[in-house]
């Protein structure tokens, strides 16, 4: 009942952020996600015109956020708490894939396919926390996610020296050179969250591994602290 409440009275504001194309399939969305997952539906709907937004962010035909919109819908046929997941997800889904945006859906299908063998499994793909939802990202987009290999990286470039080093990706827009970070008792190596610079995934691993080495090495000869 009070959840009720909460929907009637922030309607207005919030359906007026979302563009008018999009208002019912987001209704049917909320409506579907309540069956199974009341406790989803306030918050989703908070952040839905935000969510919209940035998925449609130069899309004037709003085609990207309808698309998401229908994939929610149909993955919350199966799961509702799922269903809010991909859509929260979508926006780093669709930046991952750039100009290949095109293939989102083959993505969402792709998850889809595993609610018949393990919802967990579903769950962990649409929340990019498995290699099986990054693998796939990376087989539609070409190249390595540093996600994917950031655990092999990590007990390598620990392997390399004495201090413990951690693996995280570059901040958004940062460039130039590849530098070891102290933080605490170890150093923290910024690598590119992505990387296509090669025909293929072995290329790219390896320089991967060549930049770790590399940022290992000043760790362990103190040459980052000239």
């Amino acid at each position: 009942y009070f959840d009720t409440l909460v929907f009637y009275r922030l309607s207005p504001d919030l359906f007026q952020q979302t563009p008018e194309l999009l208002r019912s399939k987001l209704l049917a969305l909320l409506w579907m996600i309540g069956r199974d997952a009341p406790a989803e539906v306030i918050p989703l709907f908070k952040e839905a015109p935000d969510l919209l937004f940035r998925i449609g962010r130069g899309d004037r035909s709003a085609g990207l956020a309808e698309a998401s919109l229908e994939a929610a819908i149909q993955s919350a046929s199966y799961d509702g708490r799922l269903a809010a997941l991909l859509l929260r997800k979508t926006p780093e889904v669709l930046k991952a894939l750039g100009d290949l945006s095109h293939r989102y859906l083959d993505w969402v299908s792709a998850g889809i396919s595993l609610l018949a063998q393990d919802r967990e499994r579903a769950r962990g793909y649409f929340a990019l926390v498995t290699r099986e939802g990054r693998e796939a990202l990376d087989r539609l987009i070409g190249g390595i996610s540093l996600q994917s290999v950031e655990g092999v990286l990590k007990r390598f470039a620990t392997a390399l020296g004495e201090k413990p080093l951690a693996i995280r990706p570059l901040p958004e827009g940062a460039e130039g050179e590849i530098d070891p970070l102290p933080k605490g008792d170890g150093f923290i190596i910024h690598l590119p969250a992505h990387l296509r610079l090669f025909p293929t995934n072995d290329e790219n691993f390896l320089w991967y591994k060549a930049a770790v080495a590399h940022a290992a090495g000043r760790v362990e000869f103190g040459s980052d602290s000239l």
